[in-house]
Parts: structure tokens; C-alpha cells; sequence
């Protein structure tokens, strides 16, 4: 499948689950994530925040209510940046691989189970555009799900009961780490697992680095 028609399909999961996905909370990792996040940009005063997989503007909200003065988001589906700006949020439908924004435009980003989406073969194109749109030295906050083994573990997500259904690219340790190392300079990497879950979910924090722009 190329790469427009997986596009397509992701934003019609996400159009289908937007209204319910309005009700979701995040947990105290995430939370505790967001507000970590939001200290470090304000002793480091920066005050344009990037939210890549905005959804239906959760934490957007909550990055505003803590008073951060500018936070923008991008999502694929459409129902969901609709449901976003009815919170009141700068919410944007695009690609992560086609930011819609001049260089230089944030100077933070936070983006959670969203570049799980990103194939490796589109990763270094994901990169260009992170480290077009954002200021040297931005702390950029990755979550995702991982492989929970050495191995990757790619494909369609088969218990998905909306269709078409999503493809993910959960990755080792090893491997997110090689990957996140071409955004920039990794400054924390966690992982933890949830509750029931076979797999852990893997937190970072890079910043982008000057020698990582590419020409």
C-alpha cells in the first residue's frame, strides 16, 4: 500500500473515533509527562508549543490551561481538529511528513502515539520537516508503543474494530533509540508498561540539534 493511501485510511480510523476518543483521559505517566514538559519550558522560556497527533485537543487544553501562551496542533483527521477548535484550540488537519508552518515556527513540540504511524522509510523525511519548523535546541517529547522485544514488530492492528483498520511500527529500544538520534540529541528515554498490556510504551526526550538540519 502507498504511502497516500495509508494516509487516507489513518485519518478515516480517526475521523470514526474522534467523538469518543473526546472522552479519553490521559494516565499519570502522560500527565506527569505534559507537566514536566510545561516546567521546562517556562525556567527555559519558550512559549511555542508543537503538538504533532493533536487529536481532539486534550492535551492541548491542558498545555493552555497551564499557561503556555501558543500551542498548536496537526492531525490527520479532520473530525478531530474540528472537535479541537470547538475546545478552543489552534488545531490544524496535516501530515507530520508536510508541516503547514514557516521554519523557525516553535520552540517545543509533544507528540504522543502518533509516530508509531511513521514507517522507517519515511522517518528521516519526518525529521526534516521536525527540525524545519523548530528552533535549534527545541525539547521535543516522543511517546509510543514499543516491539517489546529486539525485534520490531510492523503491521496492521488486526483487533481494530473500525476499518480500515491502522498499520503500526512498533519498534525495539534499540532501534526507536538509532531513530530518535537522527531528530537530535536524546536527553531521556523511559519505558514502562501499563496494566494487562504485552507491550511498554516508550517516552523520550531529544532536543534538536544544529549539526541534525539537513541541507
Amino acid at each position: 500500500m502507498d504511502g497516500y493511501s495509508l494516509t487516507r485510511d489513518l485519518a478515516s480510523y480517526y475521523d470514526q473515533e474522534a467523538s469518543s476518543r473526546d472522552t479519553w483521559k490521559r494516565d499519570d505517566h502522560l500527565v506527569a509527562g505534559r507537566r514536566d514538559l510545561c516546567a521546562r519550558m517556562r525556567v527555559e522560556r519558550r512559549t511555542r508549543l508543537l503538538e504533532i497527533g493533536c487529536g481532539t485537543g486534550r492535551d492541548a487544553r491542558e498545555f493552555l490551561a497551564s499557561g503556555i501562551p501558543t500551542v498548536t496542533g496537526v492531525d490527520l483527521s479532520s473530525a478531530s481538529c474540528r472537535i479541537a477548535q470547538g475546545h478552543g484550540v489552534d488545531a490544524l488537519s496535516a501530515s507530520v511528513l508536510a508541516l503547514p508552518f514557516a521554519a523557525d515556527s516553535f520552540d517545543a513540540c509533544w507528540t504522543i502515539s502518533t509516530l508509531i504511524h511513521v514507517a522507517d522509510e519515511s522517518w528521516l523525511e519526518m525529521c526534516r520537516e521536525l527540525q524545519r519548523v523548530l528552533v535549534d535546541g527545541s525539547p521535543v517529547v516522543v511517546g509510543v508503543w514499543g516491539s517489546g522485544s529486539d525485534r520490531d514488530d510492523n503491521g496492521v492492528q488486526h483487533t481494530d474494530t473500525i476499518e480500515p483498520k491502522r498499520v503500526f511500527h512498533r519498534r525495539s529500544d534499540a532501534n526507536l533509540r538509532r531513530l530518535m538520534d537522527q531528530i537530535g540529541t536524546i536527553e531521556a528515554f523511559a519505558t514502562w508498561r501499563y496494566e494487562g498490556s504485552m507491550r511498554p510504551y516508550q517516552f523520550s526526550t531529544v532536543r534538536i540539534r544544529t549539526a541534525s538540519r539537513s541541507a
